[in-house]
C-alpha cells in the first residue's frame, strides 16, 4: 500500500494530516445539528476562530439535507480536501447533496473584512441617478476611495487613493431607448499621492428589496454603497453583476449602436468574426461574471463568447484586440480565440486619442488554465514518486540547468514525476514556437515586421533591467529580514547587475518581433487535449506603449519557464501541507528541482525543435545561453518586486529563482 498512492494507507496519512491542521476536531466543542434528512449526521466543532462543519451521509444511497445554518450568515464553507469554496451561507436553510456513505469536512470562514466592511448610505429623492450629481455625487466621491482600494483590479496597491472624481458617465440602455437607462457606465479620475492620476471604469446601477438583499447576501463586493431612493431602500453596485447591463454591453457591439455621455461615446469596433460569434447568440443566454478577477473583468455567455472589461482606462491602441485579431485575420493562428471586436470610448474633443473599454472574443471550452492543470498533476507525481520504496528514484541528478536540459535524452518515459509531464511540456513548447513563427509572419505590416536586435537594444535592456533591480530592492529590503533567501537575494545586488551585464558584453544575433508580453501558465487554456494561448494585453503593470514593442521571442519563453518554477513550489508547498511530509526541505526539494529542470528542458526543447532556422532564435548556443540566462534573471527580479509588493508570504519563490540563476556557471 505504500508504494500505492491510491491506497488506503496514503488515503489516512492525508486524512490524519488535514485533521492535525485544525485543532478544533480536537478540542473544539461539539454541536449536534437538527437535519430534515435522519439518514444524514451533522455537527459543528468549534475551537476559538475555528468552526468546523461535519456532514455524513449514514445510508448507502445519495441523499440531501437542508440545514439551519442562521448562525453563520454571510460565512463560507470551505471543503477542506480540495480547498473549494461553496456558496456563502444566507438566511434559507443550506442545502447539500451527498453521496453514498460520503461526507464533507467544511471549514465555515468568514468573507474578507474588505468585502463585508458596512458601505455608507446615500440618499436622493427621486431616481437612484441622482447620485451622480450635486449632493449625491459628493457624497458617492467620498465612498469611492474605500471601494476602489479593496478591488482587485486596482493596480496600485502600493500608493495611497487621495481623491476620486467622476469625470463623466456614459448611459447605456436596454431595447428601449427612451426608456430609462440600466445603468451608468462611470469613468473615475483617481488621484494617488504618488505619481499621475489614473482613471478607471466602473458601471454602476441600483437594486431594491430582494434582489438588493440577494446582492448583500452573496456578492457584497460589488457594493459601492448603500442608496435610499424616494424612501425605498437599495444598493449601488458594479452593474457587471447585473445581466441586462452586461448583455446591453454586448448588444452595443451586435446593433452597432453608440452610448454617449457628456464628454465622450462608446463606439462598437466589429471584427469579421463578429457575426458569427455574437451575431447568433441565443437571445436566453445570461452572462455570467467570472469571479476570479484580475486586472480585466470577465463575463462569460453560456459556450459563446467571453466579454472583458477593461478597467484601467488607456488612451491607444490595445494589444490584446491588434495582437488577437492579427493571430486570427492575418496569420490564422488556430491556437488563440477569434476577436469577435471592441468598444471603444471616444473622446468628443478632436483630435483626442481613444481608449479600449471592452473586447470580445470567442469562449474556449477548456478544462481550466495551465496552472491549475500542471499543479494538480505534478502532486500526483510528487505522491507517485513518495509512495515507491526505491530511494534511488529520489536521488536522481538533475539536469545542471534548463538549457542543458535540452541536450541529452534524460526522462525516462516511465519514471513516475516526469514521464507523466513530457507530453503537455512539449505541447506547450510547439504551441509557444508556433505563437511566434506567426507574430513575425508578416513582413509587410509596420506594427508587425521583425527588426533586427542591435547592440542598443542590448544596452537599453540592460539599463532597464539595472533600475528594476534598484526599485526592486528599495522595496524587498523592508520584508527581507524575516525571509531569510529574500535576505540573500537583497545581498546579493552586485553579483545580479554583474550577470545582467554579461548582455551588453556579447553580440546576440537575432532577431525582434511582436510577443505576447505576459506569458505563463495562467495565459494558456488546456482543452483536454491541447494548449489555448489567451490574453495578449501583455504586463498591466507597464504602459500599453511598452507593451507594444518588439522584444526578443525568449521573453516569452522565459516567463514560462519562471512559471514553471512556480508552479513546482506551489505544488510541493500544498503537498507538504496536505501530507505533513516534513518541514525539511530535504524531502521533496531534489524532487522539485529534478521536476522543473526536466519539465522546462522538455518545454524548451520543443520550442526550439519547432521554431529551429527562424531568425527569431539564436542559432549559436552561446548567443542563447547568454539571452536565455538575462531574460530569466530578469523576469525572477520582476516577479520578486511584484510578490514582495502583493504577497510577501510567495516572495522566496523568485527570491530563489535568482540565487539558482547566480549559481550557474556556464
Amino acid at each position: 500500500q505504500h508504494e500505492n498512492p491510491s491506497s488506503l494507507l496514503w488515503w489516512m496519512k492525508r486524512l490524519i494530516a488535514l485533521r492535525n491542521r485544525y485543532r478544533a476536531f480536537g478540542r473544539g466543542s461539539l454541536q449536534l445539528l437538527r437535519a430534515d434528512n435522519r439518514k444524514v449526521l451533522a455537527f459543528l466543532r468549534v475551537h476559538d476562530d475555528e468552526r468546523i462543519l461535519v456532514v455524513v451521509n449514514l445510508s448507502r444511497y445519495a441523499q440531501s439535507v437542508e440545514l439551519d445554518l442562521g448562525d453563520f450568515r454571510n460565512h463560507v464553507p470551505v471543503e477542506l480536501f480540495g480547498g473549494s469554496a461553496f456558496p456563502a451561507v444566507g438566511d434559507l436553510p443550506y442545502l447539500l447533496t451527498l453521496g453514498p456513505h460520503g461526507f464533507y469536512w467544511f471549514v465555515l470562514e468568514r468573507e474578507s473584512d474588505s468585502e463585508r466592511q458596512q458601505r455608507p448610505m446615500i440618499e436622493v429623492h427621486s431616481s437612484w441617478q441622482d447620485v451622480l450629481a450635486g449632493a449625491g455625487l459628493r457624497q458617492l466621491q467620498e465612498a469611492l476611495p474605500d471601494y476602489v482600494a479593496d478591488r482587485r483590479w486596482f493596480r496600485d496597491k502600493g500608493r495611497r487613493i487621495k481623491a476620486i472624481e467622476v469625470v463623466d458617465t456614459i448611459p447605456l440602455h436596454g431595447d428601449g431607448r427612451n426608456a430609462s437607462p440600466l445603468a451608468q457606465i462611470a469613468l473615475l479620475r483617481v488621484d494617488l499621492d504618488v505619481g499621475s492620476p489614473e482613471t478607471y471604469v466602473l458601471p454602476l446601477t441600483w437594486a431594491e428589496t430582494s434582489q438588493a438583499h440577494d446582492i448583500d447576501t452573496y456578492h457584497p463586493e460589488t457594493i459601492v454603497c448603500h442608496l435610499s431612493v424616494a424612501g425605498e431602500a437599495g444598493v449601488l453596485y458594479d452593474a457587471l453583476w447585473d445581466p441586462a447591463t452586461v448583455r446591453a454591453l454586448l448588444d452595443l457591439l451586435t446593433g452597432r449602436r453608440q452610448a454617449v455621455g457628456r464628454r465622450g461615446k462608446l463606439v462598437p469596433a466589429p471584427a469579421p468574426a463578429m457575426r458569427r460569434l455574437v451575431g447568433k447568440l441565443p437571445a436566453g443566454v445570461v452572462g455570467t461574471p467570472v469571479a476570479a478577477e484580475q486586472s480585466n473583468s470577465s463575463v462569460v455567455f453560456g459556450d459563446h463568447v467571453v466579454m472583458k472589461v477593461l478597467r484601467r482606462v488607456e488612451t491607444g491602441v490595445n494589444p490584446g484586440v491588434e495582437v488577437g485579431r492579427f493571430l486570427g485575420e492575418q496569420a490564422r493562428f488556430p491556437s488563440s480565440p477569434l476577436v469577435a471586436g471592441s468598444l471603444e470610448l471616444r473622446p468628443k474633443q478632436p483630435g483626442a486619442a481613444a481608449a479600449t473599454l471592452v473586447t470580445v472574443e470567442a469562449y474556449v471550452p477548456n478544462e481550466g488554465d495551465g496552472w491549475s492543470y500542471v499543479v494538480d498533476a505534478l502532486r500526483h507525481g510528487l505522491e507517485e514518486a513518495l509512495a515507491r520504496s526505491d530511494p534511488e528514484d529520489l536521488k536522481r541528478q538533475p539536469p545542471a540547468d534548463v538549457l542543458l536540459a535540452t541536450e541529452s535524452p534524460w526522462c525516462e518515459p516511465h519514471h513516475p514525476l516526469l514521464g507523466p509531464h513530457r507530453e503537455w511540456a512539449e505541447q506547450l513548447g510547439r504551441r509557444t514556437a508556433e505563437l511566434h513563427i506567426a507574430l513575425s509572419s508578416e513582413r509587410h505590416l509596420p506594427d508587425f515586421a521583425p527588426e533586427p536586435f542591435t547592440a542598443m537594444d542590448r544596452q537599453a535592456m540592460y539599463h532597464g533591467a539595472r533600475s528594476l533591480l534598484k526599485r526592486t530592492l528599495r522595496i524587498a529590503r523592508p520584508v527581507a529580514a524575516r525571509l531569510p533567501l529574500v535576505q540573500r537575494a537583497v545581498d546579493a545586488e552586485e553579483a545580479i547587475l554583474s550577470r545582467l551585464r554579461e548582455i551588453t558584453a556579447i553580440r546576440v544575433d537575432v532577431e525582434r518581433i511582436r510577443c505576447h508580453g505576459d506569458y505563463h501558465l495562467g495565459q494558456v487554456l488546456w482543452t483536454g487535449k491541447d494548449f489555448t494561448l489567451i490574453d495578449f494585453e501583455g504586463e498591466p503593470a507597464r504602459s500599453l506603449g511598452h507593451r507594444r514593442l518588439k522584444r526578443p521571442a525568449l521573453v516569452d519563453v522565459a516567463g514560462m519557464i519562471r512559471s514553471l518554477h512556480y508552479a513546482g513550489q506551489a505544488a510541493g508547498t500544498e503537498l507538504t501541507r496536505d501530507l505533513a511530509t516534513s518541514s525539511d526541505p530535504s524531502v521533496l526539494g531534489p524532487l522539485l528541482t529534478l521536476w522543473y529542470r526536466s519539465v522546462a528542458g522538455m518545454f524548451l526543447k520543443a520550442y526550439l525543435d519547432t521554431a529551429a532556422g527562424q531568425p527569431f532564435v539564436p542559432s549559436d548556443r552561446r548567443q542563447l545561453a547568454a539571452l536565455l540566462d538575462f531574460l530569466l534573471l530578469e523576469k525572477a527580479v520582476y516577479e520578486l518586486g511584484y510578490e514582495v509588493n502583493s504577497r510577501p508570504d510567495w516572495a522566496e519563490i523568485p527570491a530563489r529563482g535568482i540565487l539558482d540563476l547566480l549559481e550557474l556557471q556556464r
